[in-house]
């Protein structure tokens, strides 16, 4: 009976080549994985402050000491009124700044006033 046997040799070359293309691969994952989490890491900052106008209260938020977002008036109702108190200013600034960092829109819709309770 006979018995045959597979000899294959590699020589160096084409072991380093193999190491050297799997090596690649490795990094380039790695390099890809990281910049997809910098990338979604939010680096904003966002500062709310609560303004005094001339019929009540409005808010500013601003981003890296800029101001991005300048509200003197209720946002939504068909009329020009200030918010009446300085905590409605600030809830609603809160809302805005907050869809802000979760990068979604920051526009305050009718229903967002009535579940914050803000008086017109």
């Amino acid at each position: 009976m006979m018995m045959t046997t597979k000899n294959t040799t590699k020589n160096f070359w084409s072991i380093d080549q193999e190491f050297f293309s799997i090596k690649i691969v490795i990094q380039s994952l790695f390099l890809f994985v990281s910049m997809i989490c910098l990338s979604c890491n939010n680096n904003r900052s966002f500062a709310l402050d609560t303004i005094k106008v001339e019929n009540g209260w409005g808010y500013t938020i601003k981003q890296d000491n800029k101001i991005i977002i300048k509200q003197s008036v209720i946002p939504v109702i068909t009329n020009n009124h200030s918010f009446k108190s300085e905590n409605d200013a600030k809830k609603v600034g809160n809302l805005v700044m907050h869809r802000l960092q979760q990068n979604s829109s920051p526009t305050v819709t009718q229903d967002d006033l009535n579940t914050l309770a803000i008086q017109f």
